[in-house]
């Protein structure tokens, strides 16, 4: 980098996110980089708090009163978002502001246009800043509910204190406090930032709003003071607050259980510092008694201790507590508490007892000393069952002192080892030192097998040094091979054992090169375990290719030669010797039967290594490279489960130039069957059902009619697969063909489809016979173009050299599986009563009989205190509940529910599924508790009604009902992509034709979508750009720059839209989402109830918006609306991590989404793979979209009538 940088260069290099922050630091470190603070854009001076450079440069700007409108600076401060910066920063003064507010003057009438903005630019804490404003821009009345508090940043009261007082004057206004959450961030901030000055104003405002509109819920205050330990608080809310019964919330079991501690240390200070003392004695000593029993765990000092005993002396009589606070303070090594509470107890006159079995978890030598010296406290044997607690902080000297004091304590004989395996090095060192244990052979094997199971090379370390010697392979081999992990590792691959951690501990204590002979001996002929032992690894080559060796050996010393050799003509050079026709390992009358497989695994190898330049030799020069897996013994030698898993799970993690050379590699169809099957992590929505009839087909024949059949074939990649086909119907040119075609449905992919009519002789097998055969037309269609058609029948012209020969039409269904569930209304009558003061309050479970015994697959909701309870849509699956066998017995059994303690059993009764929907309704519930008592019928009866079986709706049962998926894309012309004209740009329009990341992306996540859209209009947005003729930034604009017409018709619409509009406008910035989300809600909010919006965000990097994007993405959650963000380019994108919400649900505030509607992903990860991009970015929108109609309770409308 150049000793000077100029300020163009600058303004250019800060439009790159991560450039920023490394210059930055290089300059604020002083790596000898010249740095000016004058050239950085305002934004980023504010963001490093350098606001002695930014009130000089504004200074200067006005001193003369001659501003530049041409300046970059003058253009930088005319953006809202920088004056907002501005005027909210520290130290701006109110000459400044003032200067600032007269020169941008429309700027700020444009942001003040709400509330929201004024009180963010009033919190700069100058009051003669915000009464300015305020002369201009009056509060509105919901200040008081503002989010904005919670960043609340103002360090002087008063402009704290003229907020609440224009406040006050709204609290007769009916709706102010409607709800309360703009003043619970109130507290939270104020408190959480300890702002002393306010506390006593805002607590006199709380009190007079609740005594206005009468609020009863105090429990956000309460929480807001324990968690921010706020004893001033506490003592103003007990002022106001204390006459009533809130103060006892405060301090509930269930109310604050998870902050026992501050909500001990307020309950302690506020006994102390006010003069409630009667209203505490009020309170009834079971619920202080309740909270201490929780509040014990957190008993583990003296200060603590001393609290309990001054607030509750009775606590202490109840010996479970002092037993808890004993195992508290010798757990902690506290001899000053376990003093204390001996002297508590002496004055109770009770006696100080050490518990027989208490456990002396990490404690010290003074504790142990006093329970053994001064309580009698006895240890009888010290062995593994209690070694944990004397050895987790492997104190030699507690261990000296129980041996000195109880001579004849009993040690176990594996203590030692024990020790060993806890990593107590200096306690095993000292049994083995002064004799009290030794070393077994057994127990020496017992901690290698130890080590190579758990890769501690510590104990290993330790072991050589306590037996002044290596150890001996054949003890080592033992222990691997009675160490199961190791042992088939060893199996699946030699080389996994190389590359293990293993390796590094072998090569420092063991002698490797024994122990290497020792794995190979096994099954490698002598002279090769020589060659290998003296690494002769030129005499192993000529050994394997002169000599006829078996496949597993020849497989090991394949494995072992590519984990020895990582220079490629090297390998190279072996693999061309190994395939010559002089190689005897190789020889065809020999070894052809496995000659494929060994070429299979030589590639795993080379993909394995990265030996690029031997899979390149291998796809150019070898035919048999073509790899035929046969479903034969040879197949199963190299275990399908192991072998291919590994091969394809490594080329999807390969670069670009590797997966060129792979492609020459064709691997046939039963293992590309296996992967779909067996690897494939996208599993299909259903299986659909092609139907298909044609007319008018043109007839090839010259004495009778043709003889058609469909043939479908499925395009995957730049391929085509042949899926199936129907039967063939002699002499008929308008078929209606009675087999039809499956395939797998994919929402998340493109599935293309053509349908290919054939005027056959006999049965095709192969893709590449249908050219033999006479090709009446075919037609190509998206599968999901099918499905999206009304009663999805979709109806085509065949062609055939662009000439027309017949038509075609398609009709889909779906496989449905067993989806259905029994439904059904429960009515009871005169059920027994079981609460002595009132009635039961029932509840149901249905259990299934299994060999096992009852099984509960249902519990229903609770009704409370009736007799009569009454259950509305009752749904359970039905494979849950029958397995299949409609007469299976299942139980109905009804409850009382108790808050404490059992619940009472009602009564029940045996039906099974098929009794029920064959009509039989009314049952008894009979209790056996009473059965025998005389006179006893039963104990109320329930009744079914409605009682059927339903199907749940699918995602085409959606479309077929006329739901559509409307798209909506957003594209990102921040500063930060480049201009196009920059070839560095990722919105660089090639000459040649290549597709940037934007188009790519457009192309194949569009083309998915796209089908399922009616009418094909595709409305496209931009954002972070200045639109010809403007000066602002537009964060949401429509790309034709019509605001009434912005729909491009199909994908290759908006391509064409795309590349004409992207070089007319100027790129800026920051990032911001939610005015794209917002406008895609009044989108949806506007459409027809049956129209699904999936909005496609395409970006480059980090969204500087994140809570207004949060808002509007909760908003968005309860609408019919699915988001898809691809991040394109090298930038940092954990803020889209957060909005996908995969890890935890993203809220704001205390609003959470109703449902997960984001869907982020990288498009880097996947640009050599398009097909893959497309998959994971759309395979949760079916999901996403049956989740909403279930939400909605809307069912899908029965399917549309398809007109010819």
């Amino acid at each position: 980098m150049k000793n000077s940088i100029t300020p163009s260069i600058f303004f250019q290099l800060f439009r790159n996110k991560q450039l920023l922050s490394f210059i930055f630091e290089n300059v604020r470190h002083n790596l000898k980089v010249s740095y000016n603070f004058y050239d950085l854009p305002l934004s980023v001076i504010i963001e490093k708090k350098r606001f002695d450079y930014l009130n000089e440069k504004i200074d200067k700007y006005f001193s003369d009163w001659t501003i530049n409108p041409h300046s970059n600076w003058y253009l930088d401060l005319s953006r809202k978002d920088i004056l907002a910066l501005i005027v909210h920063s520290e130290n701006v003064g109110y000459d400044r502001f003032i200067r600032i507010f007269n020169e941008f003057r429309i700027q700020f009438n444009l942001f003040f246009a709400d509330s929201h903005s004024l009180l963010t630019l009033a919190t700069c804490g100058d009051i003669k800043v915000f009464e300015f404003l305020l002369k201009f821009y009056p509060l509105k009345r919901d200040i008081l509910q503002m989010f904005q508090m919670a960043v609340f940043n103002c360090k002087n009261a008063q402009v704290f204190n003229r907020i609440l007082e224009l406040g006050e004057k709204e609290l007769k206004e009916p709706n102010l406090m409607g709800h309360s959450i703009g003043i619970q961030y109130w507290f939270g901030a104020i408190l959480s930032k300890q702002l002393v000055d306010c506390y006593q104003p805002l607590m006199e405002f709380y009190a007079k709003a609740c005594k206005s509109k009468s609020l009863r819920d105090h429990h956000f205050v309460v929480e807001a003071i324990i968690q921010n330990n706020c004893m001033e608080m506490a003592v103003l809310y007990v002022k106001y607050f204390g006459t009533k019964n809130h103060i006892v919330e405060m301090f509930s079991v269930n109310g604050l259980a998870k902050n026992q501690m501050q909500s001990f240390q307020v309950f302690s200070y506020l006994y102390n510092n006010t003069t409630l003392y009667a209203y505490y004695k009020s309170l009834k000593l079971s619920l202080l008694e309740t909270f201490l029993k929780i509040y014990v765990i957190q008993i583990t000092n003296l200060e603590s201790l001393n609290q309990i005993y001054k607030l509750c002396p009775s606590f202490f009589i109840d010996q479970s507590n002092v037993v808890n606070v004993i195992a508290n303070f010798i757990q902690m090594g506290e001899i000053q508490g376990l003093r204390k509470l001996e002297e508590i107890l002496f004055e109770m006159k009770i006696a100080l007892i050490i518990p027989s079995n208490i456990q002396i978890y990490d404690t010290s030598l003074e504790v142990l000393k006093f329970i053994c010296d001064e309580h009698d406290f006895y240890i009888r044997s010290i062995g593994p069952s209690n070694c944990f607690s004397l050895g987790f902080q492997d104190d030699v000297n507690c261990f000296k002192y129980l041996l000195g004091k109880f001579p004849k304590i009993a040690i176990d004989s594996n203590l030692v080892t024990t020790f060993l395996m806890l990593g107590c090095i200096k306690l095993a060192n000292y049994l083995l030192d002064t004799g009290v244990c030794s070393l077994s052979p057994e127990q020496e094997q017992q901690i290698l097998t130890f080590i190579m199971s758990k890769n501690t090379p510590y104990l290993l370390e330790f072991l050589i040094t306590r037996l002044k010697r290596q150890i001996s392979y054949p003890k080592l081999a033992e222990a691997m091979n009675a160490t199961p992990i190791m042992k088939k590792a060893w199996e699946v691959r030699p080389s996994l054992l190389h590359q293990s951690q293993i390796q590094k501990i072998l090569k420092h204590y063991v002698d490797y090169q024994v122990f290497k002979g020792y794995c190979l001996e096994s099954s490698f002929p002598s002279p090769l375990v020589e060659a290998y032992k003296k690494k002769e690894y030129n005499k192993a080559q000529n050994i394997i290719i002169n000599n006829t060796i078996d496949f597993a050996t020849l497989e090991k010393c394949l494995a072992t030669f590519f984990h020895e050799n990582d220079q490629e003509n090297i390998v190279m050079k072996f693999i061309k010797q190994l395939f010559s026709p002089n190689s005897a390992s190789l020889r065809e009358d020999v070894n052809n039967s496995y000659r494929d497989l060994l070429l299979f695994k030589i590639l795993c190898f080379c993909i394995e290594y990265n030996q690029f330049q031997v899979i390149q030799y291998l796809s150019k020069n070898h035919n048999t490279c073509n790899i035929k897996m046969k479903a034969n013994q040879e197949l199963n030698m190299i275990s399908l489960s192991k072998e291919k898993k590994i091969i394809y799970e490594k080329i999807g993690s390969l670069g670009s130039q590797t997966k060129k050379y792979l492609k020459a590699i064709q691997f046939d169809q039963l293992f590309l069957e296996y992967i779909s099957t067996t690897m494939n992590p996208h599993q299909p929505m259903s299986k659909v059902e092609l139907r298909i009839r044609c007319s008018g087909l043109k007839n090839l024949d010259t004495f009778s009619k043709s003889d058609p059949c469909v043939y479908l074939v499925e395009q995957r990649g730049n391929d085509w697969h042949l899926v199936g086909h129907t039967e063939k119907i002699k002499n008929n040119l308008s078929p209606e063909f009675k087999v039809p075609i499956t395939i797998e449905y994919y929402f998340e992919y493109f599935q293309n489809l053509k349908f290919v009519v054939l005027d056959i002789d006999q049965e095709i097998k192969a893709l590449k016979d249908l050219d033999g055969h006479d090709l009446i037309g075919e037609c190509i269609t998206p599968l999901g173009n099918i499905l999206a058609q009304p009663g999805r029948t979709l109806g085509m012209d065949l062609k055939k050299n662009a000439e027309t020969c017949g038509r075609i039409q398609i009709h889909a269904e779906e496989i449905v599986s067993s989806d259905y569930s029994l439904c059904f209304n429960l009515e009871g009558t005169e059920f027994d009563k079981k609460d002595t003061f009132g009635k039961s309050d029932p509840y149901f479970r249905v259990s299934k009989n299994s060999p096992s015994g009852w099984l509960v697959v249902y519990q229903s909701e609770i009704k409370k205190v009736t007799l009569n309870p009454d259950y509305k849509d009752v749904k359970i699956k039905l494979e849950e509940l029958t397995g299949g066998d409609m007469k299976r017995e299942i139980k109905f059994d009804f409850y009382d529910w108790d808050a404490v303690g059992d619940h009472d059993l009602i009564g029940g009764f045996s039906t099974s599924v098929d009794t029920l929907l064959n009509g039989r309704c009314l049952y008894g519930l009979s209790n056996p508790k009473k059965a025998s008592k005389h006179g006893y019928k039963n104990s109320g009866s329930v009744q079914f009604l409605n009682c059927r079986l339903a199907k749940e709706p699918t995602f085409l049962d959606y479309l077929a009902g006329g739901s559509e998926i409307s798209l909506v894309i957003g594209i990102d012309c921040t500063g930060s992509n480049l201009q196009p004209a920059n070839i560095s740009s990722l919105h660089h329009i090639s000459a040649s034709g290549a597709l940037n990341s934007y188009q790519r992306t457009i192309q194949t996540v569009g083309s998915v979508l796209a089908p399922y859209d009616m009418d094909g209009n595709i409305e496209v947005f931009g954002f972070g750009a200045t639109l010809p003729g403007k000066v602002d930034t537009n964060h949401c604009f429509p790309f034709s720059f019509d605001e009434n017409n912005n729909s491009f018709y199909g994908i290759q619409g908006v391509m064409y839209g795309y590349n004409n509009i992207i070089t007319k406008v100027s790129f800026s910035g920051p990032t911001n989402f939610a005015p794209l989300i917002e406008k895609t809600v009044k989108i949806a909010e506007a459409g027809s109830k049956d129209k699904y919006t999936i909005l496609l965000i395409i970006t480059d990097g980090e969204i500087c918006d994140f809570e207004s994007t949060a808002d509007a993405i909760i908003k968005a959650s309860g609408l019919p609306i699915s988001i898809v963000i691809v991040g394109v380019g090298k930038a940092d994108f954990s803020s889209m991590e957060k909005l996908d919400g995969d890890d935890s649900k993203l809220k704001s505030g205390s609003k959470k989404v109703e449902r997960d509607i984001v869907q982020f992903v990288e498009f880097d990860k996947y640009k050599d793979d398009l097909y893959r991009l497309s998959s994971v970015t759309l395979k949760e929108i079916p999901k996403q979209f049956m989740k909403y109609q279930k939400k909605h309770n809307i069912a899908p409308k029965p399917p549309r009538v398809y007109s010819a």
